[in-house]
Formats: C-alpha cells, structure tokens, sequence
C-alpha cells in the first residue's frame, strides 16, 4: 500500500477542504494533513516527514523566506507553491528558493493532479506560463557564458545537466547512470564551472531558456 503523504498548507478551510478531496479522489492511498500557518507547517513537518507540501505563500506567518526555509529543513519534501497571486510575481523567486512546482489557484483540478504525480516522480513542474517567464528572464550568469554553451560539456556532464534540469535526484541519476551519489555532486559543480552557472535554479532556467526540447515544460 502506498503510505505517502501531502501537506495541504492555506489559511481557507473550504480550501484546504476541497484540495484534500481532491487528493482522496486521485490518490486514494495517500494521507494527508493540513496546516492553516505556517508555524503549524513547520510542526507537521518536524512531527511526520511528508512528499508534498501544497504551500500558499501568503497564509499567517509565512514571509518571502517561507519556500527556502521548508526546503532547506525537509529537504526531502517538495514544495508545489498554489497561491492566487501572479506568476509574474512569485514563481522564479519561488523556484530560485527551492520550489519544485508553482500553480495558480485558478488552475484546473487535472493540472494540480499533473503536477502533485511530477513531485512525486522526483520532477519538477513547470507550467507554460513559468516556462515562458524562465525563458524571458534567461539564465543568470556568475560570468560571461562560454561560446560552446553543452558543446563544452561531456556526454557524461551532459546527461547529468539534463537530469538535474528535470529534477531528478542526485541518487536517481547515480542508479541510472552507475555511478556514486558524490560523484553526481562532483560533476555538477564541474556543469556550473563550465557554463559560468551559480545553483541548480541557474542550471533549470539555462535549459530551459537555451535548450527547452531537452526539458520537458510540464515535468521537468
């Protein structure tokens, strides 16, 4: 049976209400839990590790730190941010902090159910819109990009680029690919070294700007 679990995090009752009936509809084995603050999300948290949190950014005691301080104490839990405020607004300083999705809470009920399956995938999820707003801004670049752009990767460095682009673990790709979890982490930094990139949301926002074809947009 599988026992994964979803935080469902907003300050509307009728909200987290009608999310978690969406999330016994579509994943009927799953359990969640609900959180109205975001000291309470911190609580759940630290009480019982949970896959998802459903994180509006707006809820009491939540601040433009919420996203980072989540992913930097449950790293293991991804963050898919819902809130009724613009893409243009909250979704690339959301992803830079650590988000691995952002929906606005006027999506559709399939696009939720889309993107909590990329999560739990291990995969990010990118909507048209932040698509189009990541490749509008371009990556941001510690230094001036080098002429040879993935030419001046090795098939190895670029296998693991496209898997840290999409998502992927570092122990998903090392299982994959045959090699230590360490040794993803090494190449890595050889990836942002070589491509004058500073974090993994440079990385994202650079193949997705410059090579979109290898990045799928709706699970990346």
């Amino acid at each position: 049976m599988d026992t994964r679990r979803i935080l469902i995090a907003d300050d509307h009752g009728i909200l987290r209400a009608g999310i978690r009936g969406l999330m016994g509809q579509a994943f009927p084995t799953f359990s969640c839990t609900e959180a109205g603050t975001f000291d309470e999300v911190l609580r759940e948290l630290a009480a019982a590790p949970c896959d998802v949190a459903i994180l509006d950014l707006k809820m009491p005691g939540a601040n433009v730190d919420a996203v980072r301080v989540v992913h930097e104490r449950f790293p293991h839990t991804k963050v898919l941010v819902l809130t009724m405020h613009s893409a243009d607004e909250f979704a690339v300083p959301a992803m830079d902090d650590g988000a691995s999705g952002f929906l606005n809470k006027g999506c559709s009920t399939s696009d939720m159910i889309v993107a909590i399956e990329a999560l739990l995938r291990g995969k990010r999820y990118i909507s048209d819109e932040v698509a189009a707003l990541l490749e509008s801004r371009g990556p941001r670049q510690s230094g001036h990009p080098g002429h040879q752009g993935l030419d001046a990767l090795s098939d190895r460095e670029l296998q693991i680029a496209i898997g840290v682009a999409r998502g992927e673990t570092y122990k998903d790709i090392a299982v994959r690919l045959c090699i230590r979890s360490s040794t993803v982490g090494t190449y890595r930094e050889r990836i942002f070294e070589k491509l004058h990139l500073g974090s993994t949301a440079d990385l994202v926002r650079y193949m997705v700007h410059h090579h979109p074809d290898m990045v799928s947009r709706k699970s990346t």
